[in-house]
């Protein structure tokens, strides 16, 4: 995508696109030690899919099938997965940006 693109977008692509530009950030130091750039490609390719993906979801509460897809993924989190933002890595307690 190139940023002059981005006017043209929908606001559900263009939160997809955000997300996924963090995760990505995320996953830099993962991938210079694990990944080729050609297999990080791949990744980011499902990683965007799947987000837009669950973004239409999330916006479409009120359809019964996509509260039953919601659920079904609400049962699917596993136990060992940390709630996110209990690191604070990115709010302080009183909800700041801190970076």
């Amino acid at each position: 995508m190139r940023v002059e693109q981005w006017q043209s977008l929908t606001n559900r692509q263009r939160h997809a696109l955000l997300l996924a530009m963090h995760v990505r950030d995320g996953l830099e130091t993962f991938h210079a030690e694990n990944l080729s750039d050609a297999r990080m490609h791949e990744l980011n390719v499902i990683i965007r899919q799947a987000l837009y993906d669950a973004i239409t979801l999330v916006e479409a509460y009120e359809d019964l099938e996509a509260l039953r897809q919601i659920q079904y993924m609400i049962e699917m989190i596993p136990d060992y997965w940390e709630i996110p933002g209990e690191d604070h890595r990115l709010v302080d307690s009183e909800g700041r940006i801190t970076v």
